[in-house]
């Protein structure tokens, strides 16, 4: 699969060209995928965020969190499950073989 498609499985919220927001706590991205995205974790795991968290950054962190729910120590967005980065990768060759080598389209809606 090319790496254009994989980023595509990244967050279904955000495009490539989010921009950079301006935080309390500095510039801070909305790109970023959300398994890099410590402090939306921390609020999905625990429900509480960071001290260090201003009231801005605070605010864009509950928007998108508000998209995920954290269930049985895995992370959904809308009840689908979002895999692990390292595991995407896998996961749609797997697929691609599991639904008989369709195309790349295919098997992203399949996805």
């Amino acid at each position: 699969m090319a790496a254009q498609e994989l980023s595509e499985l990244r967050d279904p919220e955000l495009s490539p060209t989010d921009s950079l927001e301006e935080g309390n706590q500095g510039v801070r991205s909305s790109s970023i995928d959300i398994w890099e995205d410590t402090d939306c974790l921390t609020l999905l795991q625990q429900g509480t965020l960071p001290d260090a968290v201003g009231v801005e950054e605070g605010k864009m962190i509950r928007k998108r969190a508000s998209h995920y729910c954290w269930k049985e120590q895995k992370l959904c967005f809308k009840n689908l499950l979002v895999p692990r980065p390292e595991e995407r990768t896998s996961l749609v060759r797997q697929m691609h073989e599991d639904l008989g080598h369709f195309g790349e389209q295919r098997t992203l809606a399949e996805i």
